[in-house]
């Protein structure tokens, strides 16, 4: 029922409010043709990485990354938070109604990241007051290059298949995955913005489909912590500095975070 629901507010809210989106989408369409990227996901390993050596490339970035320490740091060009209904005081999680306690924290964050182009859901058009924003619907990758991709995989399920296409829209031809840890084997769990090191689960076929097809269009690698990839081509990070999430996010976001039912943020 959310899915229909949500399929029809994107019909009609881009319909009615999705002009400019769709003209700086157009306007976007291959202009980072032959470049690499850095795809920025949260996961756990980036409490092992030091950031500040990852500032060569261009960076897609995607869900709570923005409250990482060294976001500010980072050139971080574009960034994907497409979640539909996210961007309101309530919203559905785990089949429950929860309250979002970092909406308002999210949107100023991102109003004050004057060199980043956001993505998001068109659902998210009506609260949202951030200039450099597109606001997507699931169609809109239709009539490009892309079509092949996206009329076999829903590549808005998930923040990394979005970005991946995002990436392969603007024309780059190579990138490396950062912090999407459920690529390594054994993948990871957890988040660097949660207490621990995560745990191991099994998720060898994760996405497998998807990232078999998107390699058609670039090159994909994965960067792991002390392990490798069963799918991808990988790069194991060598200098290994732990951080806990209270070194790398402020204790004011974490206390947010930590109201979340879901998230364990505090030991």
């Amino acid at each position: 029922m959310f899915k229909i629901i949500s399929l029809i507010s994107q019909k009609y809210l881009f319909k009615f409010f999705g002009k400019k989106s769709k003209i700086k989408f157009d306007q976007i369409y291959n202009i980072e043709k032959g470049k690499s990227c850095y795809i920025f996901g949260d996961g756990v390993s980036l409490k092992y990485l030091d950031l500040k050596n990852f500032k060569d490339l261009d960076i897609i970035a995607g869900n709570n990354f923005i409250i990482h320490n060294d976001f500010k740091s980072l050139p971080v060009k574009y960034y994907v938070f497409y979640q539909p209904f996210w961007f309101f005081p309530l919203i559905k999680v785990y089949n429950k109604i929860s309250l979002n306690y970092m909406y308002l924290t999210i949107m100023n964050l991102m109003s004050k990241a004057n060199n980043t182009l956001f993505f998001s859901s068109v659902t998210n058009i009506l609260l949202f007051k951030v200039k450099s924003m597109i606001f997507l619907k699931e169609n809109s990758f239709d009539n490009t290059r892309l079509n092949e991709l996206t009329g076999k995989f829903n590549c808005f399920e998930g923040t990394l298949r979005l970005q991946i296409l995002i990436a392969i829209y603007l024309g780059y031809d190579e990138v490396t995955l950062i912090g999407h840890d459920y690529t390594h084997s054994p993948a990871q769990s957890g988040h660097f913005y949660e207490f621990g090191k995560g745990i191991h689960t099994n998720h060898d076929y994760w996405n497998q489909e998807f990232l078999e097809e998107a390699k058609k269009h670039l090159k994909i690698k994965t960067l792991t912590i002390n392990s490798v990839s069963n799918r991808l081509d990988f790069i194991k990070y060598s200098k290994i500095n732990y951080k806990e999430n209270i070194q790398i996010v402020s204790k004011k976001y974490l206390d947010k975070m930590s109201k979340f039912f879901y998230y364990k943020v505090y030991k």
